[in-house]
């Protein structure tokens, strides 16, 4: 579930454009492993976490990351 402000937009991972006008609730297409995009945003939680913890990293690479991930 994304929460969209203001008109704004996200790609999703089968490459549609979608809004809160222009929902979309998966790709339709065969094989689509919701498994898969359940790892992967795991795995960019994961480097996330590893960001904060490195007192090396930037906040504003960390906001940047966090953005990203949303």
């Amino acid at each position: 579930m994304t929460l969209f402000s203001f008109g704004a937009t996200v790609l999703c991972p089968c490459g549609r454009t979608v809004s809160a006008r222009d929902p979309h609730r998966g790709p339709a297409e065969p094989g689509f492993d919701p498994r898969r995009l359940t790892r992967a945003f795991a795995r960019a939680s994961d480097d996330i976490v590893a960001m904060i913890l490195d007192a090396e990293v930037a906040e504003v690479d960390i906001d940047i990351a966090i953005e990203r991930l949303r």
